[in-house]
């Protein structure tokens, strides 16, 4: 039996004492409670101030750096006075076998009663079960009914001293003790309810088991399998230990009751680097996953998409899933969450989420950065057959294989649509045409676009306002890899139309594109895709068709199509499931070499195949082809009977010049200014058309045209 004194409440270093009723110590007199204070707590006092607590390190007071690791007794305070001999009352009132066996006077004149216990009682370095012992002490000595004013929360601080008092007198004889049965009872409840997992870190079992049978075999009683929370066994870490059941085993470590009883947590018995080692890898998994962009966390749902988060949403993530902790171990200390998601932000930042199509998802270097590719996109998987044409697939080669007028359309077509498909399935995707597919209604071009090569090739977009510049954020574009147009754009007006074509022909030639979405910048990024574009065969539809000139002509397909000879129009998923045998067919195949151009022009995988009525149709339907025409009909005037250039061989001058000179035609002015209004326009048009080779124009210099009478000979400027 021990209890612990300091010489004044600034000191740290405690002295154990054995009967402290026989410190001969006497307060000096004070006249304010304040003076009395400021005596305790001076550097300079030397006298007795008592604890029942004995601290880990038993030279220091209980403090949060040196926890509580056993208990000899009790010191209680009462804050009234009684109604008569407190020794009496105490006799009167404590249940048998458990009495107090001292109580005193404190400087107020209020009582102060003293347990001793028959033995130390271990509180396994834990403030909680501490409190927790202390509660049912309190409810099973009936502490609240020996003597008025009892103070309940002072019980409750295992770090208190109190000032030795005076006026000691015996409760009966004085040698009371707790029974040790009695304590070691309460303090096995307290320990079911302590939340052990503070005390140390959690590690599965399973890894203790392994660890321990390689470091203590055989010291388990029935082997290591039993090793299990709630288990009893012995000190297996102390050869000298003898008792059989003294440890019982928790989630962070072991408790122990023999010598002293005290806490060991998995740290104590196995090292620091067993702990560590583990520490590392489990927050490692916790986050190995994951990703930060600056803003949002990124992880996969149950699905394998990939979703952005907030903190909070990683926070509960990592708690709930992975079981890491909220709560430090002490003040200052941050919690095992906080420590997963500062590794993750110095480990696992990356520039920005965005989707590279049909590259592997997670991170991508791209540009000398580091990205996540958050695009899961893939073509539809080939299945692990050779497969002949129209095997698996009979409505899809039914309806491809009498879809093109003429037939032969089908070679270029299948070589397009494999050089595609290669890229994506390899996940090295390449440059290829845009595709532009026209026939009468009603004829499955729809069907083609969206059903077979937008599921096909794992998903689809309408890109048509974007690709006529009326919508600049294109997030959702960019994760699909069809961007599809069906009859829908308008561009009847020119600059529409050149914008479209513009847009077109930056598409094929580039693989990389600002990324755009809402409330964000800019990011360039890849973006390998096709634009597919449909649309009827009628002169008004046929209006979709680009400007034609010799710098997209390499860059875009135009096929034909008539009406299918099929039986019926099958469901989307009716085609999907026969998408996995087209696409093996595709996979095996190889183009002809018609459809190939030579090895060192292969920039975009076929060669760019135009269906001849198409061709003609974009040309006429043209702005530039219009143009020519005005100018056609200008020439015809100015170089006619009673015309300003009658007698000569050639017009020259610049576009201004050229637009005063058409405009004083009455008949050509309406057109001029519907449609050519601007002399840049006009400008623009005169270098398409020398860029297609007209033979009646030549430029003589920057700004400045010749254009030569109707059967004229060339007139060098």
């Amino acid at each position: 039996m021990s209890f612990f004194t300091l010489p004044n409440l600034s000191s740290h270093s405690v002295q154990p004492v054995d009967a402290p009723w026989s410190i001969e110590s006497v307060r000096p007199a004070f006249a304010t409670k304040d003076e009395f204070r400021l005596w305790c707590n001076a550097p300079t006092t030397s006298h007795a101030f008592l604890s029942a607590v004995e601290g880990v390190q038993p030279g220091l007071r209980v403090s949060e750096l040196n926890p509580p690791a056993r208990i000899h007794g009790l010191i209680l305070d009462y804050d009234a006075v009684p109604g008569g001999p407190p020794e009496q009352l105490l006799l009167n009132n404590a249940p048998d076998g458990l009495r107090p066996a001292w109580v005193s006077r404190t400087f107020s004149g209020h009582c102060r009663v003293l347990y001793v216990f028959e033995t130390a009682i271990p509180l396994f370095n834990s403030f909680d079960l501490t409190r927790e012992f202390l509660k049912r002490a309190a409810r099973e000595l009936k502490l609240r009914k020996l003597l008025p004013g009892f103070e309940h929360e002072t019980l409750l601080d295992p770090a208190k001293h109190y000032e030795l008092g005076d006026n000691w007198t015996p409760v009966g004889d004085g040698s009371a003790i707790i029974p040790a049965n009695e304590l070691m009872s309460w303090v096995t409840e307290a320990s079911r309810k302590h939340k052990w997992e503070k005390e140390g870190t959690a590690i599965p079992l399973d890894l203790v088991r392994e660890e321990a049978a390689k470091r203590f075999p055989g010291k388990w009683p029935g082997g290591w399998e039993l090793f299990d929370v709630g288990a009893r066994g012995p000190r297996f870490w102390d050869d000298s230990a003898s008792d059989p059941t003294a440890t019982i085993v928790r989630e962070t470590g072991v408790q122990f009751f023999s010598d002293g009883g005290g806490w060991m947590s998995w740290e104590a018995i196995f090292g620091t680097e067993f702990v560590r080692r583990w520490s590392a890898d489990r927050k490692g998994n916790a986050i190995k996953d994951l990703w930060f962009d600056g803003k949002y966390y990124w992880r996969k749902d149950a699905y394998g998409l990939w979703h952005p988060a907030t903190k909070e949403d990683i926070r509960l993530e990592l708690f709930v899933d992975y079981r890491l902790s909220n709560k430090s171990s002490r003040a200052g200390v941050p919690t095992e969450i906080d420590e997963a998601l500062r590794d993750l932000q110095r480990t696992k930042m990356v520039r920005k989420a965005m989707p590279f199509l049909y590259r592997p998802d997670g991170l991508h270097p791209y540009n000398g950065q580091r990205y996540l590719n958050t695009s899961t996109v893939r073509p539809i998987p080939p299945v692990d057959a050779a497969i002949d044409w129209g095997e698996g697939f009979p409505w899809l080669g039914q309806f491809l294989y009498t879809l093109f007028e003429p037939d032969d359309q089908l070679d270029y077509f299948m070589a397009w649509v494999k050089h595609f498909y290669m890229g994506a399935y390899m996940q090295d995707p390449r440059r290829g045409l845009a595709l532009f597919i026209a026939g009468p209604p009603g004829a499955g071009k729809t069907v083609l676009n969206k059903a077979i090569l937008g599921q096909l090739f794992g998903g689809r977009q309408d890109a048509g306002k974007y690709l006529i510049g009326k919508d600049q954020f294109n997030d959702a574009l960019f994760g699909a890899a069809v961007w599809n147009v069906d009859d829908e754009i308008d561009t009847g007006n020119p600059h529409q139309r050149s914008v479209f074509t513009q847009m077109v022909k930056r598409i094929v030639a580039n693989d990389s594109f600002v990324y755009r979405a809402m409330y964000t910048g800019g990011e360039d990024m890849e973006w390998l895709g096709r634009p597919i574009i449909t649309m009827n065969d009628d002169p008004e539809s046929l209006q979709i068709l680009p400007e034609v000139e010799r710098n997209i002509l390499d860059k875009i397909m135009l096929l034909r199509t008539k009406q299918p000879d099929v039986e019926f129009w099958p469901s989307d998923a009716e085609i999907a499931a026969e998408l996995p045998y087209f696409a093996a067919f595709l996979r095996d195949w190889t183009p002809p070499a018609h459809t190939l151009p030579p090895l060192n022009r292969r920039r975009f995988g076929v060669i760019p195949y135009h269906h001849a009525d198409l061709l003609q149709s974009a040309v006429s339907t043209n702005a530039t082809s219009s143009f020519e025409e005005l100018v056609s009909l200008w020439r015809e005037e100015w170089f006619g009977p009673g015309g300003p250039g009658e007698s000569a061989q050639q017009w020259d001058g610049t576009p201004t010049a050229l637009h005063q000179a058409i405009n004083r035609n009455d008949s050509l002015r309406a057109i001029l200014d519907t449609n050519f209004r601007s002399t840049t326009a006009i400008g623009i048009h005169l270098n398409k058309l020398l860029s297609r080779g007209t033979p009646y124009l030549q430029r003589l210099g920057h700004r400045r045209y010749a254009i030569l009478r109707p059967g004229a000979t060339v007139v060098a400027a």
